[in-house]
């Protein structure tokens, strides 16, 4: 067998070795590592503000350093604490509203079921004779019995929220160790960025450095082209809903459609998380033609949106939809509900790798390599 025959075949297995070996480094030791990680991507985000302070203010770049730590900290600090307070008051108002509102809703069914599920019955009931007698359909046992069991769900799932929250505050010290261990090390690295920079260049090959770079300007691409996708369609989605409510004559329709911007914003929850529980209670409470008018609001921004998407999502991220798809049910397998938030950040990266060209890179090295 010639020797450029297996050549391919040997560069294949080298670069599946080291694409193993660096799997288990990065699975044994981001436990060790993951604080060092997020210091080194902040410091990357802070890197700005220092050389601006340090170039236009004329401030040491020690100093700088201190400045862009400490106002980013308080920031965050006061948001965190801000967020966490409104959370809390949200909950506790919410627990507190919780028995009175099913109690609301389960009149609701029972009023829907015995005036409108139980004569429906009764005339398909003679038409089909085989059907069992409607009295064994106890509406005001049935009805509650299953909305206690929502009810039972729901107290369990704002519980292990309390939960999660206090396990967190337990474990306060562990994680102020870890934050103070970040932001040394982001005061480190910030402040000697540039020795950094340059010591890592002189042991990175050039083409690696390359590849390197093009993913970072890849990366910094996709993540603003995908924010600016779901920010567009939040902004449709929103546009369409104020003039649909004006239509309408909803009150209050600018408090809605800022509520339904921020709630189409976010990732993989969309508008159906507003207008959904709406529409059925609206249906509920007997007020069909609200009802009607509702879902064609509804329908209409689901449409063209669904219309637009994923062209869109497609033309900023260069993958098709199809993928992403595949990639979201894959996360959601492996991860849980967690996955819904992963999903992104892993198309983002699969799209800085293959607009990089890396895997051009890969196949060159594999095949042309001389």
């Amino acid at each position: 067998m010639n020797k450029t025959n297996y050549q391919p075949l040997l560069r294949m297995f080298i670069l599946l070795i080291a694409l193993f070996v660096l799997f288990l480094v990065h699975y044994f030791m981001f436990i060790y590592l993951y604080p060092f990680i997020i210091a080194m991507i902040l410091a990357y985000i802070l890197q700005p503000i220092v050389s601006y302070l340090e170039r236009k203010w004329r401030i040491h770049r020690t100093f700088a350093s201190y400045l862009a730590i400490l106002f980013t900290s308080s920031l965050i600090l006061l948001c965190g604490i801000l967020f966490l307070q409104q959370l809390a008051k949200e909950m506790s108002h919410l627990i507190n509203i919780l028995p009175a509102t099913f109690h609301t809703i389960n009149n609701l069914f029972i009023e829907f079921g015995q005036t409108t599920v139980i004569p429906l019955y009764q005339s398909l009931q003679t038409k089909l004779p085989f059907l069992p007698p409607a009295d064994v359909w106890d509406m005001k046992q049935t009805i509650p019995f299953i909305m206690e069991k929502i009810y039972d769900s729901s107290s369990t799932v704002i519980q292990n929220i309390f939960s999660s929250l206090s396990t967190i505050v337990s474990s306060i010290s562990q994680t102020s160790i870890m934050i103070i261990f970040i932001v040394i090390s982001i005061f480190i690295m910030t402040k000697d960025f540039n020795v950094l920079t340059s010591y890592s260049q002189s042991i990175i090959p050039m083409k690696i450095r390359k590849n390197l770079t093009e993913i970072v300007f890849q990366l910094k691409k996709s993540t603003f082209g995908l924010v600016k996708a779901h920010f567009f369609l939040a902004v449709l989605s929103s546009c369409l809903g104020l003039v649909g409510l004006l239509i309408i004559g909803v009150e209050n329709f600018l408090l809605l459609t800022i509520i339904i911007f921020i709630v189409d914003f976010v990732p993989y929850i969309g508008i159906g998380a507003i207008f959904i529980p709406w529409i059925l209670y609206q249906f509920m409470s007997g007020e069909y033609g609200f009802t009607i008018q509702l879902t064609i609001v509804y329908m209409v921004i689901t449409i063209v949106r669904q219309l637009i998407e994923p062209k869109l999502i497609a033309t900023h991220l260069g993958i098709h939809p199809i993928i992403a798809l595949i990639l979201l049910f894959i996360s959601i397998k492996h991860f849980g509900i967690l996955g819904i938030f992963i999903t992104p950040l892993i198309l983002i990266g699969l799209s800085a790798v293959y607009h990089a060209n890396i895997l051009s890179t890969i196949q060159h090295f594999i095949f042309e390599h001389k």
